[in-house]
């Protein structure tokens, strides 16, 4: 018997360590409209919801994955798996946070030269949008950013510079 396709998206979305899109969600289940897979999806979400799970199933950006919720998320964080973010972006993305909109060279002459694939990573992850001003470009924070830390200033650091790893 072939398993629930529902399920199987329940599944991808708790076992990922990243947020998926439709498309993917599709190809993984076999069906072909991506409408299908979104109505799974809502319906996923009104189930957790129903329940009063310690869980939600949300979409940030078109993308969608299954995590703790706040009341619960700062009790339980340490059994978290490996971020989308590598720790040297990490650090390179706390630091552009704290100042939305820098010019790179800027971060360049901070931090190093290695955040030249820091930013392209956190570009592709969809953290950090690049904009052209002049020869440079200039880093902002995107939406997806500002919901999947949830941002929030606290003695002048965000939640996020408080993750990050220290710069030696």
């Amino acid at each position: 018997m072939e398993p629930d396709k529902k399920r199987i998206i329940e599944s991808a979305l708790f076992i990922s360590a990243r947020s998926m899109a439709l498309d993917e969600l599709a190809r993984l289940t076999g069906l072909a409209a991506p409408g299908f897979v979104k109505a799974m999806l809502e319906e996923l979400r009104a189930e957790y919801e129903g329940r009063g799970s310690a869980v939600e199933i949300m979409e940030i950006d078109g993308r969608w994955l299954m995590r703790v919720k706040d009341a619960y998320a700062e009790k339980v964080k340490g059994f978290a798996q490996q971020a989308e973010v590598s720790r040297p972006a990490l650090r390179t993305l706390a630091y552009i946070a704290r100042h939305d909109g820098v010019m790179k060279s800027e971060v360049a002459n901070k931090i190093g030269a290695q955040i030249y694939e820091d930013v392209r990573e956190l570009a592709q992850s969809g953290f950090v949008k690049q904009v052209k001003a002049g020869r440079s470009k200039r880093l902002f924070l995107t939406d997806k950013f500002k919901q999947y830390f949830r941002t929030v200033q606290t003695e002048g650091q965000t939640q996020l510079e408080q993750k990050a790893p220290q710069q030696q």
